[in-house]
């Protein structure tokens, strides 16, 4: 092959045209050489099969002036020896793995390749989700820069976000994932299917692997250009522009320093796996919401596991303001797109398979049975053997083939495989982790993926965004899992297979045969069955209405126990199997009420609120505020059963109807009911209706229920009344002319004028309002000719102010008793500062005294003006107050230096020179050291603390004010001197229903024996004197309080 090469190529590269180790000399685009080797082994079985040195050293030393190292190889790698020499130049590797991957129909486009036939390309197209979520996402891209898409695992992500990117055509494209392996998967999957090639390069590093079993990857093995030099990213990101760069969360920090200080921005940023960058804005995979660090257009976080933040973290503001939030639309948008498992698997056609949660039980007496009968070695724990027995007994049950089992630990996974190996000789199991190269683990799915049946055991390295056979079956050893990791984990048994029907979430539950039900709860396994229901109703609301057809059955009311109740038959997603009845009925209890705290029925809810006898909204609100409702019925029930609410009246029972839900007569026959009233107005219309005599089918709000006949009480009365609004009035003209025949003196007589009997109707008593369009002002109305400030025009600045001049006045108090006076015309305002704002410069410049306004002044620098105040020796404040009013301080000393020299002012002491520090600016011993000081001088009361302050002894050290310098550590003065008073602002008391309990237990009969006790000094300090203030929220009455 080298012979063909150019000799003059060869020279420069000092390679020998006969062959030495360089199989193939390929160049690049950007005219760079490429030197490739191939090494195949024929013996597969050697599944960890590395090169050495010795097997590469020819290939090494002929390659050494080449720009880019390949090889090609059907083994698992290299050495690490062999991969750092190979390392110096840019390194590509392709192994088993890139080769078992390869697709049927990249295959025979390499074979059309050899053969000179143009390569056939299978093109995917959209499915009818996909479709809906592209064309929801570049539709709300038009009004947001942000947003999420929320899909399923196994729904196809990778490639919806493919044909976002088409759709929307971007210039310049981010994509983020969290590891190695994604990105290889991501990227290829891209390349794959895109309609026009895209410049590409990748930025990460062997570093970016992080976490318990995190799969290990080479970025040799990424066939692409990658980098973490924020020079080089910033070089590259420059020359093109229809360009796609591909980088690990761990290495976007490189990607922001490179934008630092450009105008780089790219148009569609797309981050895979997105729940990981919620958490810690600190962290690495939080850099790119933070729009400083990497600019972008648009954003679209894609996962099928929205990481939320506890309410309770929420409510702890200081916490929450170092976390990123999922929920918070300002760091991630609005949902764009959402589809949750039950959604996948109810579309037709399915694109994920139906699955089961089974819990399998496991009986001590059954087990060591079974043990009895095989020699299982004695370092094995019966819980460990449980697991393994649990796993054979379901798989036998349900008929499954493939499983995978997840454990907490990496340790824990290759036990369980090793030990399931000896319990059962002829299964074939597998143990798979992050450590392994990942030729390793394509052999070992290979493998698992060729066998009738199967097991692979891991720790995590199979649960997030990578791609492995198809699996019926996951199995959750231990109560260590996150809802997140089991999400993502369940996804692997729920892709659609040929023949699979289900696919089964399971988790085992090994107990004794006299269990106590409470010891079974309690154990870790049945919590880690609740943690799996939880996940999995975050992703399912099937599972939330399975639970309730469990709990209320048909709707039909039981009389017996709530467990006894319990309909098991209604049970189609969730199984427990392999208990004694009664315990699966007492486990499944448990997991209605500890899984999901969600809502009963409407019908049960109602038939609940009407036994209270409450008669208001309010009162239903009161009751849920002191506790008295069950869990599982809604604070809000108007808004939970929005689809069945007919108002509070039928909720609470009372028999109210709401008014949406009323049925009244119509307009005119209530209009013709209340005349036959004989009302004289409203105010009789208010009482007739308060006074319980109103029919039900006449509306208290009439305005409102006949908005469109409405023309007013008057005429709804008949008293012919008409509101101001509607009625019709004179031309402005017309009006105008008739009040100025009136010949009224100003606003005070038309007042009087329009109260009186002699205004005709048809003249408004707000003129201003009706003729707003030709107002004038009172003074045009009136035909006074005075006209309002804001309507007058004024001569220019310049004339009003040479006017001003002449009168040679000293200030502007003088100004202003002058316009008094009634001598200025009435085109000068008596207020120019605010009339002629833009030239004003001070009453100085406009009366032409000379004096400057102190904004327009130019004064001493601060340090010559603290120089010369501080050669006057003045004491304080005060003292230079006066010196500032009198005539001896120089007109380039402010009068208010704190204000001229905001920047640079340090307080009063520091001006004048008296050494007098601001409180603020004080240094203060410790909150704990004043404390010490305060009782070493055995101050006792508040007042004696006072006192001692104004003693003049305090030292400077020491605050007069210990509440404002200490104000986070501040629990009142008897705290801080020590007498153990605590204010009762600041004590924490029983919640309001222990202590109400604690007072009804004292069988006081009125609020004066309540007084007496709390003045007996009996009273505990946790329960206050005055409840009414302290549990404002809880509060009923003392009646509620006292009981009785």
């Amino acid at each position: 092959m080298l012979s063909k090469v150019d000799p003059r190529v060869l020279k420069r590269l000092n390679i020998e045209k006969k062959d030495h180790g360089i199989d193939l000399l390929l160049k690049h685009v950007d005219g760079r050489y490429a030197a490739l080797q191939c090494k195949f082994t024929n013996d597969q079985s050697k599944k960890n099969l590395t090169w050495t040195g010795s097997r590469l050293s020819s290939w090494l030393a002929a390659s050494t002036k080449s720009d880019i190292r390949i090889l090609f190889t059907n083994a698992s790698g290299v050495s690490l020896a062999v991969k750092n020499k190979a390392s110096e130049k840019e390194y590509h590797q392709f192994s088993y793995s890139d080769l078992a991957s390869l697709a049927q129909d990249e295959v025979q486009a390499i074979l059309d390749s050899i053969h000179n036939r143009k390569p056939q390309r299978i093109v995917f197209k959209p499915r009818d989700h996909q479709r809906e979520a592209i064309k929801s996402v570049t539709s709300k891209f038009k009004k947001f820069d942000r947003g999420k898409l929320i899909l399923p695992c196994g729904s196809g992500k990778t490639l919806t976000s493919l044909w976002i990117k088409e759709k929307l055509r971007p210039g310049k494209t981010l994509v983020l994932v969290p590891s190695l392996s994604l990105l290889r998967q991501f990227k290829n999957d891209w390349k794959a299917q895109e309609k026009n090639r895209s410049e590409f390069f990748c930025v990460c590093s062997e570093s970016d692997i992080a976490g318990k079993d995190s799969v290990e990857e080479s970025v040799a093995e990424l066939a692409a250009k990658v980098t973490t030099d924020h020079l080089e990213i910033r070089g590259l990101l420059g020359k093109k522009n229809d360009l796609v760069v591909y980088s690990t969360y761990q290495s976007s920090p490189q990607i922001a320093k490179a934008m630092e200080n450009t105008k780089l921005k790219f148009d569609l940023v797309v981050c895979d796996e997105a729940h990981r960058t919620a958490g810690e804005k600190l962290s690495n995979f939080a850099t790119v919401l933070d729009d400083k660090k990497i600019k972008a257009s648009k954003r679209l976080f894609m996962t099928a596991t929205p990481r939320i933040v506890s309410d309770k973290i929420k409510n702890n503001e200081e916490a929450y303001n170092y976390l990123y939030d999922m929920s918070n639309e300002d760091h991630y948008g609005p949902e764009f797109f959402a589809l949750n498992f039950g959604d996948a698997i109810a579309r037709k056609p399915a694109f994920l398979s139906d699955y089961k949660i089974l819990a399998v039980g496991v009986e001590d007496e059954e087990l060591k049975k079974w043990i009895k009968e095989r020699k299982i070695a004695k370092n094995t724990t019966i819980d460990e053997i449980a697991n393994n027995f649990a796993l054979d007994k379901v798989m036998k049950k349900v008929g499954a083939t493939h499983a995978l089992t997840f454990h907490s630990r990496v340790s824990s996974a290759k036990e369980f495989c090793e030990r399931h190996q000896e319990m059962y000789p002829r299964s074939n199991v597998w143990h798979v982790s992050g450590k392994q190269s990942s030729n390793e683990r394509a052999l070992v799915l290979d493998d698992f993926k060729g066998k009738k049946k199967g097991i692979v055991a891991n720790a995590r390295c199979l649960t997030e965004g990578v791609d492995v056979p198809a699996i019926d079956l996951v199995y959750f050893c231990d109560p260590k899992n996150s809802k997140i990791d089991i999400v993502q984990a369940t996804g692997r048994a729920l892709r659609k297979s040929p023949g699979k029907k289900l696919g089964y979430i399971v988790v085992p539950i090994f107990h004794k045969n006299k269990d106590e039900v409470e010891d079974a709860i309690d154990s870790g396994v049945f919590k880690n069955l609740i943690t799996v229901i939880r996940a999995m109703a975050d992703q399912d609301s099937r599972i939330e209405e399975e639970i309730l057809r469990v709990k209320y059955g048909k709707g039909k009311r039981r009389k017996s126990s709530p467990i006894a109740d319990l309909n098991l038959a209604e049970a189609k997603i969730i199984e427990l199997t392999g208990f004694e009845v009664g315990l699966k009925k007492s486990l499944f209890s448990q997991a209605i009420s500890k899984s999901v705290v969600k809502w009963r029925p409407y019908k049960w809810a109602q038939k609940f609120a009407s036994s209270c006898s409450l008669k208001s909204a309010k009162q239903w609100y009161r009751l849920c505020a002191n506790g008295g409702k069950p869990e599982d019925i809604p604070q809000s029930p108007d808004r939970i059963y929005s689809e069945e609410w007919k108002g509070w009246g039928e909720f609470l029972g009372t028999g109210n109807i709401a008014n949406y839900n009323k049925v009244f007569q119509t307009f005119e026959e209530s209009r013709k009911f209340v005349q036959s009233l004989n009302l004289s107005g409203q105010k009789e219309w208010f009482k007739y209706r308060k006074s319980g005599k109103l029919p039900d089918d006449i509306p208290r709000a009439p305005e409102t229920t006949y908005k469109e006949e409405w023309k007013g009480y008057g005429d709804f009365l008949g008293t012919n009344v008409i509101a101001p609004r509607l009625r019709k009035y004179r031309p402005f003209k017309e009006s105008r002319a008739f009040v100025r025949s009136l010949n009224l003196k100003g606003s005070t007589d038309w007042k009087e004028f329009r109260k009186s009997d002699k205004r005709p109707e048809d003249i408004p008593t707000n003129p201003h309002i009706v003729y707003k369009n030709e107002w004038e002002g009172m003074g045009d109305f009136l035909g006074t000719r005075t006209v309002a400030p804001q309507l007058r025009k004024y001569q220019s600045f310049g004339n009003a102010r040479a006017f001003a001049k002449k009168l040679k006045l000293g200030n502007a108090k003088e100004w202003y008793r002058f316009c008094k006076e009634g001598k200025k015309p009435e085109d000068i305002p008596q207020s120019p500062d605010r009339i002629y704002k833009k030239e004003w410069k001070g009453w100085g410049d406009f009366l032409g005294t000379g004096n400057i306004a102190a904004q327009q002044k130019k004064f001493r620098s601060f340090k010559d003006a603290r120089s010369f105040v501080r050669s006057l020796k003045l004491k304080s404040e005060t003292e230079w107050r006066k010196y500032s009013k009198s005539e001896q301080k120089p007109s380039d000393i402010p009068s208010t230096p704190s204000f001229s020299y905001k920047e640079e002012w340090k307080g009063w002491g520091d001006f004048l020179g008296t050494g007098n520090v601001q409180t603020q600016k004080k240094q203060f011993v410790s909150f704990s050291k004043a404390k010490a000081f305060v009782k070493k001088h055995g101050i006792k009361s508040q007042s004696q603390w006072r006192e001692y302050c104004r003693s003049g002894k305090v030292p400077p050290n020491i605050p007069k004010k210990p509440e404002k310098v200490y104000k986070d550590q501040w629990k009142g003065i008897g705290d801080f001197l020590g007498t153990g008073v605590i204010a009762p602002r600041l004590r924490e008391y029983r919640s309001f229903s222990e202590a109400r309990k604690f007072v009804r237990r004292l069988k006081l009969k009125n609020k004066k024996q309540w007084k007496e006790f709390c003045d007996s000094g009996k009273l505990p300090r946790d329960i206050p004197k005055a409840p009414h203030l302290v549990f404002k929220t809880n509060w009923l009455s003392w009646a509620d309080w006292l009981g009785y």
